[in-house]
Parts: structure tokens; C-alpha cells; sequence
């Protein structure tokens, strides 16, 4: 059975110093689970027992992180992990403790979610008569879709 966890969480002022590399390496080999950095500002990831691929990502100030834990030990791991990224990084959010309050404050109030142009979204939902055939289906969908595309 292959349990699944996360922690995000973003880099501090210090950045992803090399004692913290090594503490999270150290703390890393006490369990199965995989465990692998993921730094999504930056697109790019590295397994958490190589020293050297975490350091070749550049982890810096502000930028937004998550630990993947997959493996059969996942919820121990992250556990352990969650309170080691709490104590020298920023917890968004994290599959151990849930606080919503706390995470929609620092989602609202952290100067990495601010977005520097507008952003508006809409959806649309279309009505589905149970008889339709799905060739009718599919290409009043692609009509939508294509109105919306050239417009």
C-alpha cells in the first residue's frame, strides 16, 4: 500500500542553507518513503537523499516548495519532516496538520502569492439532455470552446 503526503512550504531569509540540506537528508534516511523536494517557483525537483541534486535546484528566499513523501512509512515521514519544515521555513499547508485559517492568512498576506496583474476567471455549465448522442456532445463543446478561442 503506497500512502502519499505533502508539505508545501516557502524558503525563508536564509534561504535552503547546506546544514538544513543535510538535516533533511539525515532525517530522510530513517524512513522508506521516498521523499522528494519539489520547487515549484522554479519548476524543478530533486530527491531528498542526494545532497547534491537539492543544492543544484538553488533553493532561494521566497521561493515555494513541497515535499513529496510516497511510500508506506509517508505518514510518519511527514510527521517528522512537517515539524523539522516548520521550525526553519514557512508551512502553507501540509497533509499532517490541517489549519485552514492559517494557511488561507499566509496565502492572503505572503508577498509570493501576490500577483502583479488582474486575474478573472468564469466557468459555464452546459446542460446535458441524457439522450444527447456523444458525437452532438462533443461538437457542441468544440463549438464553445473554439467561440471562445477566436473571439
Amino acid at each position: 500500500m503506497k500512502i502519499e503526503r505533502r508539505i508545501t512550504f516557502i524558503i525563508g531569509e536564509e534561504g535552503f542553507a547546506t546544514w538544513k540540506i543535510n538535516r533533511l537528508k539525515t532525517l530522510s534516511h530513517f524512513f522508506r518513503s521516498v521523499i522528494i523536494l519539489q520547487n515549484i517557483s522554479i519548476a524543478d525537483s530533486a530527491n531528498t537523499a542526494h545532497t547534491l541534486e537539492i543544492l543544484s535546484i538553488g533553493c532561494k528566499n521566497n521561493d515555494l516548495c513541497q515535499l513529496w513523501i510516497e511510500g508506506s512509512d509517508a505518514e510518519l515521514a511527514c510527521m517528522v519532516l512537517t515539524d523539522f519544515i516548520d521550525q526553519h521555513f514557512t508551512i502553507v499547508n501540509t497533509s499532517h496538520k490541517k489549519n485552514e485559517n492559517k494557511s488561507n492568512s499566509i496565502i492572503a498576506n505572503h508577498p509570493i502569492f501576490y500577483l502583479n496583474f488582474s486575474l478573472s476567471y468564469y466557468f459555464n455549465s452546459i446542460e446535458i439532455d441524457e439522450h444527447i448522442k456523444k458525437r452532438m456532445l462533443f461538437q457542441s463543446l468544440l463549438n464553445f470552446l473554439l467561440g471562445r478561442y477566436l473571439r
